[in-house]
């Protein structure tokens, strides 16, 4: 679960490395306007996603992953749900749990 935090943890911190602060004000006020203004690329906006496309699809994932939804839901596969005790006692164990007395 860790890899997903850390995920989104490089994606925000390209954002706060291009806006050159960590002031939340300061992010927006540096996407306003447009990139390539004298050319014409000029309609282009100068956000974020724009300049780092990449970073903004591993966010995506990131966040999708931290929901557990298709096709990140292997932590919680109900096909492989199984009871407490029996994926912690194997073998020997197992069946000296069962043969143990039971106390009342």
């Amino acid at each position: 679960m860790i890899s997903y935090e850390l995920a989104y943890g490089m994606s925000l911190a390209t954002v706060v490395m291009f806006a050159g602060s960590m002031s939340l004000t300061e992010m927006v006020d540096k996407q306003a306007g447009y990139f390539f203004e004298g050319t014409w690329f000029g309609f282009v906006p100068a956000w974020y996603i724009f300049l780092q496309p990449i970073a903004f699809f591993v966010f995506a994932c990131a966040g999708i992953a931290e929901t557990n939804r298709a096709p990140f839901d292997f932590p919680e596969a109900e096909q492989e749900l199984v009871a407490g005790y029996h994926t912690e006692y194997s073998s020997m164990s197992f069946a000296l749990f069962f043969l143990s007395p039971r106390w009342r």
